[in-house]
């Protein structure tokens, strides 16, 4: 009898612990069968239908979720979705989940999977997940929970993707428009690129110019999208001996510079990622008031 009772116990472990119906989206362990992250999100799938729940401080697999297939989203942030840049300009999905990562221009999620079942990306600033659907009536159901609506991916990040089957599919990015492009391939400017998904600045090799996008990723609510900016500088061979670096925030397009003070006066360019518009701007100085807005080239 009690080898019996140790057989029925270890048999029930095992089904447990191999729940692998449910895929735990922001969990390296997928074995959990208890969840008790802030805000989860479970996707049930039954008979062919898709449902959401609304967010959860607790999550419990049963054998008899086991049954049924789904997904939970959790919001964790000590998983690094940071990663290096993806080589090639299409991806080779699997049926079933996978886990992608993003090339130097990112992901247009739209224009990339157009026919997904799920695609996601977690944002650990506002701790929220962002997700996608090529089907409409699943689209609605993300756009009512505490889901973002995703739409764009920049490099380097970590995503996933649920497709319904194996195929190739190519990468749509976007790119500068062209009248950044020009300036960008002239050897005049050093490029300095930044992204509102933290909030670091980012500096040129010298740390004479500094940039920080004040985009966040869903800057309109409830939208993940680009959040990245990029300032084309002149070269300098002197600098000031000052190494404090001056300030200036425009408000469109909405970031911060820091700069050497040898920069004032002199005209460099941004491009705006979001709204996808290249401007033209002067580094302001004490005969120079910074001016809010810089200049939209067309």
């Amino acid at each position: 009898m009690t080898k019996l009772l140790l057989l029925i116990t270890l048999s029930l472990t095992y089904l447990q612990a191999n729940c692998k119906e449910y895929r735990l989206l922001g969990s390296e362990n997928q074995n959990r069968m208890m969840i008790d992250s802030k805000e989860s999100i479970v996707w049930d799938k039954q008979d062919g239908i898709w449902s959401v729940s609304k967010p959860t401080h607790k999550v419990r697999l049963t054998n008899s979720t086991c049954k049924n297939s789904g997904y939970v989203l959790i919001n964790n942030n000590d998983i690094k979705y940071k990663t290096l840049l993806y080589p090639k300009n299409y991806y080779d999905l699997k049926k079933g989940w996978n886990y992608l990562t993003t090339p130097k221009d990112g992901v247009d999620v739209r224009k990339t999977f157009l026919d997904a079942e799920f695609v996601y990306v977690y944002d650990k600033r506002s701790q929220a997940w962002a997700g996608y659907s090529s089907q409409a009536k699943l689209m609605n159901k993300i756009k009512i929970s505490r889901i973002l609506e995703l739409k764009y991916i920049e490099p380097k990040q970590g995503f996933y993707v649920l497709s319904s089957k194996a195929k190739r599919v190519s990468i749509v990015s976007k790119l500068p428009n062209a009248q950044c492009q020009k300036i960008m391939k002239s050897k005049k400017y050093n490029l300095i690129y930044d992204s509102g998904t933290d909030s670091a600045f980012s500096f040129n090799t010298v740390k004479s110019v500094g940039v920080k996008s004040r985009y966040w990723s869903h800057t309109r609510k409830g939208v993940y999208n680009d959040s990245r900016i990029l300032i084309m500088v002149p070269k300098i061979q002197k600098l000031s001996k000052n190494k404090t670096l001056k300030k200036y925030g425009p408000a469109i397009p909405m970031m911060m510079i820091h700069f050497n003070e040898a920069y004032t006066e002199k005209e460099f360019y941004a491009y705006d990622y979001l709204d996808e518009s290249c401007y033209k701007g002067v580094f302001p100085s004490k005969r120079l008031p910074p001016k809010p807005m810089l200049k939209k080239l067309k």
